[in-house]
């Protein structure tokens, strides 16, 4: 998934709030959160560089894809 910034440097009444934090300030959720098809099934990722990332899969492959 990828989640914007702001989302996670929330961190007041996280639980009780959950989507509901998303308010007016803030792109709507299905702009805010959204499924990368192409990151499915990965368990670890770090930063290349500016444009890519290095991915381990589920299935223990190892893979370099652009950051959405």
């Amino acid at each position: 998934m990828r989640i914007e910034e702001e989302l996670i440097g929330q961190n007041e009444k996280v639980n009780e709030q959950a989507f509901r934090r998303i308010d007016s300030k803030l792109k709507p959720v299905t702009e805010a959160i959204k499924m990368i098809p192409e990151y499915h099934g990965v368990m670890f990722m770090d930063k290349l560089d500016d444009e890519r990332a290095v991915v381990i899969r589920d299935n223990d492959t190892l893979e370099v894809l652009p950051l959405p």
